[in-house]
């Protein structure tokens, strides 16, 4: 029996809602509980007259039920419950996965300026989109990882210009020499401002597919995924479809004269626009000079997405700064069929900031991404040789440590909000961090290779009833919800908070009770919890995008 949905379900039938069930701090108070405040306006009552009228009325099998003031308590048979989560845990391959579902995902994240270095700026899309891709894959979504390359406008002019003037093509190596042509090129036209028009003429040139100008492009798409590709190897991170805006270029005259045909286009101040109501300024569709904009290439892509994958939703994981920029191009393709209002979401995202200050591209002030990667996998080396210098193949170890404090600092925090980048937070084996998570998880590994003996759910489950094991128990129990709730809110914080709250709750445990006792069969009950426990944090950090050593 599972008694949260059993206690879901007898509360949903008398009170005509379903309430989320909370877990007292103390044990005392019951395993499970509701706060009446919740109900203080359905049933124009005080709170704690209302949770004794509920605990006189309710009946559920094998649950106790009580009121303590304002709070409606729910007592459990603790053997009952470690044998339905232990076994469900042992038996279930991939415990919280859930029934198949037919929709089918595309998830447009990272999407890095090509011919720029991935910064710490391009952490959050790739590694919250990544995150979501695997949970939605993990609930059996049919989904499609799509890398939104920026590998077209003004600017490629710019580097074009930039290179005629200062190098040579053949000089170009990689991100870094492209990087010092475009900061460059930005110092030049203060003193040269003609140099501006030079690339826009440039990307004329290119739009117009001149051989040269394709020639340039082509260098810098080439040497800038070469350099891509090496931190996506790090983070783990794949993608089902790489393709650029310059993939959608071609499509463009296409979409326009869709959009045209249903008199959704209009010409404002030479430019081309798409009028999207009162709310907000027109999408912008094509230059003056007839060069497409994101709007155009976007509303391309969509269209092209549409046919292709014929999705149930398309979400774009986005910083906040772009929020105006899919409110319009949205609202374009809601004009183009109502059906599309439901489709296309954009998943924002605050910024993310170090220390140290602002970052620009043109100033040459960026945070590499690359270079965090590496000093996070620096310090976990350090520490590691500190807390276990026997620790064999410390380097592998530490990167996966660092890369994964990393990955964890930004998924912690609720996507939504802006967050500062701290090294003495991101790479604490203590706090709410990634190390910790994967720590607790190599302390179950240590136990079990102590144990050294076959794990299996034929046990003593009555013997599971410390409270230190329920609590456990009860937090194993609540991972298919959690799991669930991320791609309902589309927020892997969520999975993160829960893996930092079991990581806690087994480490109370271990603290709490001997795993491995005189007592073989409180041994063999207890060993089974740890694998259990063990199988689901290392789920957790799959799914956030997190290795888990063996070894720490």
């Amino acid at each position: 029996m599972d008694f949260q949905k059993e206690i879901k379900k007898a509360l949903k039938k008398e009170i005509g809602k379903e309430l989320d069930l909370e877990i007292p701090p103390n044990p005392d108070l019951g395993d499970y509980a509701i706060p009446c405040f919740i109900l203080a306006k359905q049933y124009k009552k005080d709170p704690s007259e209302i949770a004794k009228e509920l605990a006189d009325k309710l009946e559920i099998k094998e649950v106790r039920i009580n009121a303590t003031g304002p709070y409606l308590n729910f007592f459990v048979d603790k053997s009952t419950t470690a044998k339905n989560v232990l076994s469900e845990i042992f038996k279930q391959e991939d415990y919280g996965s859930g029934s198949k579902k037919k929709e089918t995902i595309v998830i447009d994240f990272s999407a890095p300026n090509v011919a720029k270095h991935m910064g710490i700026h391009n952490l959050r899309s790739t590694v919250i989109g990544h995150a979501l891709s695997n949970t939605y894959k993990y609930l059996g979504y049919n989904v499609i990882g799509v890398n939104h390359l920026g590998d077209w406008g003004t600017n490629f002019g710019q580097l074009i210009v930039g290179i005629k003037k200062h190098s040579s093509l053949s000089k170009i190596k990689n991100v870094q020499d492209l990087n010092k042509i475009y900061v460059q090129f930005h110092k030049d036209v203060k003193k040269h401002p003609e140099m501006e028009q030079q690339a826009r003429d440039e990307f004329v040139n290119l739009e117009n597919k001149k051989p040269e100008a394709k020639k340039y492009w082509q260098k810098f798409v080439n040497v800038s995924l070469k350099d891509y590709d090496k931190i996506y190897d790090r983070l783990g991170v794949k993608f089902e479809s790489t393709k650029g805006e310059s993939e959608y270029t071609r499509l463009v005259n296409g979409a326009i004269k869709l959009l045209e045909q249903k008199k959704l286009t209009k010409i404002s101040d030479g430019a081309l626009v798409a009028d999207v109501g009162k709310d907000m300024p027109p999408c912008l569709l094509k230059k003056t000079d007839g060069s497409t904009l994101y709007g155009s290439r976007d509303i391309a892509a969509g269209m092209f997405r549409l046919k292709k994958y014929s999705p149930n939703k398309i979400l774009y994981v986005v910083d906040v700064a772009q929020s105006l920029h899919f409110k319009q191009w949205f609202k374009v393709m809601e004009k183009l069929n109502k059906k599309n209002k439901t489709i296309f979401e954009h998943i924002v995202f605050g910024r993310l900031s170090f220390k140290d200050g602002t970052m620009s591209t043109r100033k040459g002030k960026v945070v590499i991404l690359e270079d965090v990667l590496d000093k996070a996998a620096k310090k976990s080396l350090q520490i590691i040789k500190e807390k276990n210098p026997k620790l064999k193949n410390k380097a592998k170890v530490a990167e996966k440590v660092g890369v994964g404090a990393v990955i964890f600092s930004d998924l912690f925090n609720d996507r939504i909000h802006n967050i500062t980048f701290d090294w003495d937070k991101v790479l604490d084996f203590e706090g709410s961090t990634g190390p910790y998570i994967q720590y607790a998880y190599a302390r179950c590994n240590s136990i079990l290779k102590k144990y050294d003996k076959k794990i299996d759910d034929k046990i003593a489950f009555e013997l599971l009833n410390e409270d230190a094991e329920s609590a456990l128990l009860k937090m194993l129990q609540l991972f298919p919800e959690v799991v669930e709730s991320v791609i309902k809110d589309n927020k892997p914080s969520l999975l993160a908070k829960y893996s930092v709250k079991l990581a806690q709750t087994f480490n109370n445990f271990y603290s709490a009770c001997h795993v491995i006792t005189e007592d073989e069969e409180l041994t063999k009950a207890r060993s089974l919890l740890v694998h259990c426990t063990k199988k689901v944090l290392e789920k957790g950090l799959t799914l956030l995008g997190i290795s888990a050593p063996s070894e720490m």
